[in-house]
């Protein structure tokens, strides 16, 4: 839902919760263009997978530490008209949930200058939850907010508290979304 808010072809970080290692082809599914993905190194690493991965426009970071590499490699991409997607959330909920962000997104953002696309993933969780070996059937959507033009906020950003505040502001828009979704939800079932 919501495909209408991708840019055609200007650079833009698509940013969504992140529930499941279902999320990136769930988003990416029904895009027209490439959407460039940073996933952990170790997945990288992993003969088979690795090679697949990149192949589908993934980048690698190193968790845990400050992976200049990696944000250098979003910002150029995103200088260059691509879509970005990044989980402000930085790793996947341990129980669906939203999770607190982290500032890398803000960063990015911050020195990109290009609009952030908040969206939910809607079913990932209950599909395949972290820790799960292999996904179950579930119902999933994918839902797409209107951009955020952040560009003013992230104008002089230049450490990790106004990083943290671009990425709280993404996550609010991330959890307005959600919370939309889920009331229709419950009144498309009857439930309160």
């Amino acid at each position: 839902f919501g495909l209408d808010h991708i840019p055609e072809e200007k650079g833009a970080v698509v940013a969504t919760n992140h529930s499941s290692n279902l999320d990136p082809p769930l988003i990416g599914a029904d895009l027209t263009r490439p959407l460039f993905t940073m996933a952990k190194k170790s997945l990288h690493e992993t003969p088979v997978l690795g090679s697949v991965i990149r192949r589908l426009y993934s980048f690698s970071v190193r968790r845990g530490v400050l992976d200049t590499t990696a944000l250098r490699t979003a910002v150029s991409l995103l200088e260059h008209d691509n879509l970005v997607l990044m989980f402000p959330e930085g790793t996947r909920s341990p129980d669906g949930e939203l999770q607190k962000p982290r500032p890398g997104v803000g960063k990015i953002v911050a020195e990109a200058s290009v609009p952030v696309v908040p969206g939910y993933v809607k079913g990932s969780y209950e599909a395949w939850p972290k820790g799960q070996a292999v996904p179950k059937p579930h119902k999933t959507s994918v839902h797409f907010g209107e951009p955020l033009e952040l560009t003013e906020r992230a104008h002089g950003a230049t450490d990790r508290e106004d990083y943290e505040a671009i990425s709280q502001r993404i996550i609010d828009s991330i959890r307005g979304i959600k919370n939309r979704v889920d009331s229709t939800s419950q009144e498309g079932t009857g439930q309160d």
